[in-house]
């Protein structure tokens, strides 16, 4: 007996079959490209290898103003670096990157320990500062500085405290060429080295935003002086820090503030490093 079935419907020839597969495929793509463009330009980032360098660079840079500001009740400081590039890190296992880094280091004498707490307290509480202490303990200071960008502190060997403030591995991308030396800077420098009768070889300027408006400024001067006879870098300095506060009195370091500014010289055999700093207005 004849009849009409009900059962299944005809399979899809295979070209058929891969072709609409293909479309889907394509379209799936581009709905995730679109995702990810959205969200790159009007959402957060949600890993590090989603901000390079430059986006890196500019959330540094405020944070050293902001540190600058935050701890200037706290301690003098000393000198801000310029950015520190270091490459060959991996962002993933067939991808380089480079890291950025800036540091500001501050004079805290016997009291390093308290430097770092105070700095922590001081930082906006966006930050989440907090010092630790290592299993050998020494203590250091923590923060996050938001956009993958981490604060670290430690006490030097000498006494003074460095902040670092690190970008971690991320995409190259051009940076923001560093300041030019100019004859502001140039002047700034100028009578400390007349008095340690100094030959200055290189200059240099850092510089950061401050969260008030205006700059956080360091200009360096590596110089030489004679190998003769060489006076003590107090007894050297006496005209220029007349009527200053000093902050650290060594045979290779004197450093000494008299206001918003700081000045630190550091003395190794014939190569002196001078460094004037103007701190956040």
């Amino acid at each position: 007996m004849s009849g009409h079935g009900h059962g299944a419907p005809p399979p899809m020839p295979p070209r058929r079959r891969r072709h609409w597969l293909a479309l889907l495929a394509a379209g799936w793509a581009v709905a995730l490209l679109a995702a990810a463009a959205m969200s790159a330009h009007t959402g957060r980032a949600t890993v590090r290898e989603q901000r390079d360098v430059a986006d890196a660079d500019t959330v540094v840079d405020l944070t050293v103003g902001e540190i600058a500001a935050a701890a200037a009740a706290t301690a003098p400081l000393l000198r801000i670096s310029a950015d520190q590039i270091t490459p060959g890190c991996r962002i993933t296992p067939v991808r380089d990157g480079i890291e950025l880094r800036r540091t500001l280091q501050f004079a805290a004498g016997s009291m390093n320990s308290m430097t770092l707490t105070g700095i922590a307290r001081a930082l906006p509480q966006r930050f989440k500062a907090a010092t630790v202490t290592d299993t050998a303990g020494r203590i250091g200071l923590r923060a996050d500085a938001g956009e993958f960008v981490a604060v670290d502190g430690v006490v030097d060997d000498d006494g003074t405290v460095t902040v670092t403030v690190s970008s971690g591995c991320r995409p190259r991308a051009p940076l923001t060429p560093t300041p030019s030396v100019d004859a502001a800077a140039q002047t700034s420098v100028a009578p400390l080295l007349t008095a340690m009768t100094a030959h200055p070889s290189q200059l240099s300027v850092a510089q950061a935003t401050c969260p008030g408006g205006g700059v956080v400024r360091t200009v360096t001067a590596q110089a030489i002086t004679d190998a003769g006879d060489r006076p003590a870098l107090r007894d050297a300095l006496i005209a220029p820090a007349r009527g200053a506060v000093s902050i650290i009195d060594r045979s290779d370091v004197f450093a000494y503030q008299r206001g918003s500014i700081t000045v630190l010289v550091q003395r190794r055999d014939t190569r002196l490093d001078v460094s004037v700093t103007a701190s956040c207005p």
